[in-house]
């Protein structure tokens, strides 16, 4: 599950608060994802808290997927990456694991992994038949700036259903287009208890808040809101 839709169902992983380590107090533009519908499929695209789930939503097509790309994390998470794919290029530093990795595996043993490993960002150009995902391979740095189209998919009309789930899932009825994007509202950084390290503070401590949600469907603008703590 995309942690947005978590978050507005009240469905909150402790893996989600490595999403929003890079924020303090204030308003910052968030993540942002489009949808079009085309004669054969969908076409997605969205900046980089979606490259993820778009590997994830491909895997829901079944069939043997291929795999090549970047894994970056907060953890040591080369144990799971080494049992699925061939990885090279690791490096570890005390808060950074980051790797390339390639293969080939079927779509369970994909989602097996994602699901071993849900807080790693997982930057990766990955194919099923006529089903394709696009990212870029390093992740943006703080402050850089929103790309909207840091990462893509091409999913055949079988997948329309798992994206309308995942993304748009408080759309309702049919559309030909739809753009959401969120903007986090972080009104208090809620240290841990017990910590005088600086630096420990500012990965440790929850951020809390509210994430503004925004839906342009065929024209159609609405808004709404929920509570944020991770």
């Amino acid at each position: 599950m995309h942690y947005v839709r978590g978050v507005f169902e009240g469905k909150v992983e402790d893996w989600v608060h490595e999403r929003f380590i890079r924020y303090g107090r204030g308003e910052f533009a968030g993540s942002t994802l489009s949808v079009k519908k085309t004669g054969k499929g969908v076409k997605v695209s969205g900046s980089w808290e979606y490259a993820s789930a778009l590997v994830e939503v491909l895997a829901s097509a079944g069939g043997t997927i291929e795999v090549k790309g970047s894994v970056f994390a907060k953890r040591d998470v080369s144990g799971a990456l080494k049992d699925f794919l061939a990885v090279s290029k690791e490096k570890k530093k005390k808060s950074l694991y980051s790797a390339d990795v390639s293969g080939e595996l079927d779509a369970d043993a994909l989602k097996g992994l994602i699901g071993m490993i849900p807080d790693a960002l997982i930057l990766a150009d990955a194919s099923c038949g006529k089903n394709k995902v696009k990212s870029k391979k390093k992740p943006p740095k703080p402050g850089s700036g929103l790309d909207e189209s840091f990462c893509s998919a091409d999913y055949g009309a079988e997948l329309l259903g798992v994206v309308r789930d995942e993304f748009l899932f408080d759309v309702d009825g049919d559309f030909s287009e739809a753009r959401v994007s969120h903007r986090y509202i972080i009104t208090e950084v809620v240290a841990p208890a017990g910590v005088s390290d600086p630096a420990r503070i500012r990965v440790e401590a929850k951020r809390k808040g509210t994430i503004e949600r925004t839906l342009l469907v065929d024209g159609r603008e609405s808004k709404k809101t929920a509570p944020l703590l991770v």
